[in-house]
């Protein structure tokens, strides 16, 4: 149970673009920096290395899923309701 609540954490301080924003202006992230090339990207697309940076930004999440995947979906069935 706790290796599903630190992986769901570590998810979502990953994918956090505002924290960042908001309490590191001075050091930023590379989910703000995704965010910040794609709100550029609107005017000025330059998709090839936008979507390497997706995928770079992806490639953690994935690993500690592949590695805590049996924990996590063991917990998720836990919840169910049954009929």
């Amino acid at each position: 149970m706790l290796t599903a609540f630190f992986v769901m954490g570590f998810v979502g301080s990953w994918n956090d673009v505002q924290g960042p924003l908001t309490w590191l202006e001075e050091l930023p992230t590379l989910s703000y920096g995704i965010y910040a090339y794609e709100q550029m990207a609107k005017y000025f697309a330059n998709e090839p290395i936008y979507f390497a940076g997706v995928i770079l930004s992806i490639i953690p999440v994935v690993i500690l899923f592949i590695f805590f995947q049996n924990a996590i979906m063991n917990n998720v069935s836990i919840g169910g309701l049954k009929g």
